[in-house]
């Protein structure tokens, strides 16, 4: 959509290649009341010429796909100015106007400008059937949309339609696919989140993984009254959600200072770690990343890397799970691409250099934003190439057996519209994502707003035709065609895990570390920390994987949990407070992630992590004395339960007397169902009977 303006360059020097005044605007037409003295006249005619060389700055770089809002914006300053003296009486200058309006986030302006200079004057140039041909399309209107274009490649001299086929038919196209995709109308609503817009824009929202916070960014110096913002302000905002409604808006006051101008770019799925970009010179904008501490964002000085960050512009990006890799948008020689660095250990102390991902996905249109599902599964993006119907399409790529992304499915209509439509942001469950949309609807309230999208039913499949992006600080014309697979957008096969962390004892919130492990080859996958002020926590785990998650505190005996979620496990919300025990007499816990083959007391080889862990807080606290207990169900006979139990709870004090343990610290004691903690009616109870406990006797 934005590519439209190549044109213009033909326009400039056929309708735009004036001496304003003496040309398109005969002055001498209006009553000579309207300027002061000669001076204002003089004054006058040269803010329309300044107008006019701003306007073909901003069509030569159009022309290039570098898209500069921010010069349509200036030259409109100075048309409008003019155009309210004259009371819109100039045809020529309301088609100026329509012109630039198009290629602002307030597009829908253009329409009336269009309406307004074909009233004053019927016999309109070639370049009023391009502008009108846009509207339509805007307006989903896409045959008359079409009907026009050609119109104006009739109007048009032949050198200077050849000069600007290409473009031409790739608008034509957009009609073409914006038919299909409406008629395969995708399973969503799309509804405007009025709790958050503004006359401003608001931008790129990111939702936590359970849906109960954004953070968005707020164009701050907006000024109501005004159509149009030059060099705008953004300013990171956060809400929740209370009863449906976006509620408790404030600003992340560590980054909104008058000096800076952070935009963020994506939370994390925990919601404790932020990703944002801004200004490091006057030509080149950085990433960074803030992690929250209590209810306090870490200062905005946390650089990324250096094969992340380069002499070119980075802007927005997204963790993916584990949050050991990072997509974003750079741009290079003005044209934007999705790129991906990967960190090269766990702490993230370093990172690789960054690499573009797949001539599937980039374009040689500009792309815009990009997301990665919390399963790792799925990759949503803006772009203006593939299918668009027109300006920004969100598209998903799947992540194939190979670890490489498909050709991307547009989401269609009305996720997409023939308007902008960037920054999707889903839930853990996928079923509702958040998007910002420059769209006219009924409850737009101008500009780039944020709607909510729903998701419901299995997509059709879809026809595509293409040519060569916690929680505590919130209190309370070469075409290729195909057809995809058809495959969900709407369900996320994993588990969010999510509650909080406090002391057994006091029942104040601790800041404990938590650690995600595969149980099936020990590999440590992610490590986090709990929020200092609240205790909460919130991880997503994908399917297809046995976990272990333990969580640890100096002076407290650890915490674990397993999760074994198999491939087709759907998704599910686990809400848990977890207690710390003190190291004391008395304490005691469940060794949740020691494993036995059935009916044997052979220890399985996931089970050393745990063990591990076990062991290393036996040799910190070498004056502890221990009882390790091994417990069953009630199936069999007692007699056989508690010999089963008993070898159980000695294989584990083998296991660490082997570590280096020392013997005396360690007794073990097989008791059979005699201490359940569950009823043995059920399976899920006599789950929880079968297991491994551990308790302080003596410190």
């Amino acid at each position: 959509m934005i590519a439209s303006i190549r044109f213009l360059l033909f326009s400039f020097f056929v309708l735009f290649s004036f001496d304003v005044v003496s040309q398109n605007l005969n002055l001498d037409k209006f009553d000579k009341n309207i300027f002061d003295d000669k001076k204002d006249f003089r004054n006058t005619k040269k803010k329309l010429e300044n107008a006019d060389n701003i306007f073909y700055q901003a069509i030569s770089s159009e022309l290039l796909f570098v898209h500069r809002e921010d010069l349509f914006l200036l030259a409109l300053k100075d048309y409008l100015d003019v155009s309210s003296r004259f009371n819109d009486s100039s045809s020529d200058l309301c088609l100026r106007i329509a012109f630039s309006f198009l290629f602002t986030n307030n597009k829908q302006m253009s329409e009336f400008f269009l309406n307004k200079a074909y009233d004053l004057n019927k016999n309109q140039p070639p370049e009023y059937f391009f502008v009108l041909a846009r509207n339509k399309q805007l307006n989903m209107y896409f045959d008359s949309a079409i009907d026009n274009y050609n119109i104006f490649r009739s109007k048009v001299s032949a050198d200077e339609l050849q000069r600007f086929r290409s473009l031409i038919f790739k608008y034509i196209d957009e009609c073409e696919s914006g038919k299909k995709l409406v008629k395969n109308h995708a399973k969503a609503w799309v509804d405007n989140v009025e709790d958050v817009n503004t006359e401003g824009n608001e931008i790129n929202p990111c939702i936590t993984a359970d849906g109960e916070n954004m953070f968005f960014s707020f164009q701050s110096d907006f000024i109501s009254d005004s159509l149009i913002c030059l060099d705008c302000d953004y300013d990171i905002m956060s809400a929740s959600i209370n009863s449906r409604k976006w509620t408790n808006i404030k600003s992340l006051s560590n980054f909104n200072t008058s000096n800076n101008d952070e935009v963020i770019s994506n939370i994390s799925y925990d919601g404790q770690r932020l990703l944002f970009f801004k200004d490091v010179s006057e030509n080149n904008t950085d990433i960074f990343q803030s992690k929250l501490r209590g209810n306090i964002w870490s200062e905005p000085v946390l650089k990324m890397s250096k094969n992340i960050n380069t002499v070119y512009n980075e802007t927005f990006s997204c963790y993916t799970p584990g949050d050991r890799t990072i997509y974003y948008l750079i741009d290079v020689n003005k044209h934007k691409d999705i790129t991906f660095s990967a960190a090269k250990d766990i702490d993230e102390f370093s990172w690789r250099l960054g690499q573009t991902v797949s001539n599937l996905i980039n374009t040689k249109f500009n792309e815009g934003s990009v997301f990665v599902s919390q399963d790792g599964k799925k990759m949503y993006f803006s772009s203006e190439g593939h299918d668009s119907m027109g300006g920004y399409d969100i598209f998903i790529s799947y992540l194939d057996e190979n670890n490489k992304w498909s050709r991307p499915v547009n989401l269609g209509y009305p996720v997409n519209t023939p308007y902008d439509d960037l920054f999707f942001s889903s839930t853990a469950s996928g079923k509702y994502a958040f998007i910002s949309s420059n769209r006219k609807d009924s409850l737009c309230k101008g500009n780039l707003d944020i709607y909510k999208v729903t998701f419901f039913g299995e997509p059709k499949n879809m026809f595509n035709s293409f040519e060569d992006q916690l929680i505590s600080s919130l209190e309370d014309p070469v075409k290729e065609q195909y057809v995809p697979k058809q495959v969900s957008v709407s369900n996320n096969n994993l588990t969010v895990f999510k509650g909080k962390i406090f002391d057994a004892v006091t029942n104040e919130p601790v800041e404990a570390l938590i650690q995600i492990y595969n149980n099936k080859t020990g590999e440590l996958i992610s490590r986090f920390n709990s929020n200092s002020s609240t205790g909460k926590f919130l991880l997503s785990l994908p399917s297809g994987f046995n976990y272990g998650i333990s969580v640890e505190l100096d002076d407290y005996l650890f915490y674990s949990e397993n999760f074994n979620l198999p491939q087709e496990s759907e998704f599910n919300i686990v809400e848990k407070n977890i207690k710390m025990m003190k190291i004391k007499k008395g304490s005691k816990i469940t060794l949740k992630n020691v494993f036995f083959d059935f009916d044997k007391h052979s220890i399985k080889p996931e089970s050393y992590p745990e063990l591990d862990r076990l062991s290393d807080l036996l040799l910190e606290f070498v004056n502890i004395k221990v009882e390790l207990s091994g417990h069953t169900d009630n199936i069999g006979s007692e007699k056989y339960n508690k010999r089963l139990s008993q070898k159980r709870s000695d294989e584990v004090k083998k296991y660490l007397i082997d570590k280096g343990v020392d013997k005396g610290q360690v007794k073990s004691k097989g008791y059979g169902s005699d201490r359940p903690i569950d009823s043995n009616d059920s399976e899920e109870g006599r789950s929880k009977n079968r297991r491994t406990e551990f308790e302080i006797l003596d410190n």
